[in-house]
């Protein structure tokens, strides 16, 4: 079981992006709201359903946690990692850089 960094290239305040979790190809579409300052997230098949989402990027927060088991959803887990003391959640400039994505992949 390998954990994995999800390299993140915002563009923009609302961006999706195309990666592979334990052999699957899946869709993150990131989206920043102004008005809680905050960034979510949101997990898609290859078809564009979705399958979990919005979440709120947080720190140190299992993403998939509360959907084990569901049909489409990765075995593994996705979490938002900082490196600073005190981790803090990503601002809208902070996603990719100073709070990095990282995935732990499951037992497949």
């Amino acid at each position: 079981m390998a954990i994995l960094e999800i390299p993140l290239r915002p563009n923009g305040r609302n961006f999706r992006q195309r990666t592979t979790l334990d052999g699957q190809q899946y869709v993150l579409r990131f989206r920043w709201s102004a008005r809680v300052s905050r960034w979510h997230l949101e997990l898609l098949d290859q078809a564009g359903e979705l399958l979990r989402g919005p979440v709120k990027c947080s720190v140190a927060y299992p993403l998939l946690a509360s959907t084990p088991g569901v049909e489409g959803i990765p075995p593994g887990e996705l979490l938002f990692i900082d490196d600073r003391t005190p981790p803090q959640d990503p601002g809208l400039e902070e996603l990719g850089r100073e709070v990095r994505l990282w995935y732990r992949e499951g037992a497949v």
